[in-house]
């Protein structure tokens, strides 16, 4: 067990998970999202001339991604939405957004 430990400290990193820390990538994570649910999924995403997966969710939840280093793709994705503090998902609601502050990306939190 110990080996293969040190076997996996010793490797180069492929994949890294990140918060999105700019408007490009939470763009491109919504991309990524639209093509998964359009493409594997077979959904009708309607007229969406950007070809983004977007809602009105994006604007409370943080953005989290897995990017191949080897090419610079983002290969994953998902949305968190805290169950705690200032915005929950209860409080959304019809999801007007008078209750509850979006969360805005922080480039601090970027590599």
């Amino acid at each position: 067990m110990l080996q293969n430990a040190q076997t996996l400290e010793n490797a180069e990193r492929r994949f890294v998970v990140e918060l999105a820390h700019n408007q490009a990538t939470i763009a491109a994570a919504q991309k990524l999202r639209y093509q998964v649910f359009r493409d594997t999924y077979g959904a009708d995403l309607g007229q969406q001339p950007d070809q983004r997966d977007h809602d009105h969710f994006d604007l409370f939840c943080e953005h989290l991604f897995v990017r191949d280093l080897q090419t610079d793709q983002i290969i994953a994705t998902t949305r968190l939405l805290a169950n705690t503090g200032d915005c929950l998902l209860a409080d959304l609601g019809a999801v007007t957004g008078a209750a509850a502050q979006p969360v805005q990306p922080d480039a601090s939190r970027s590599r």
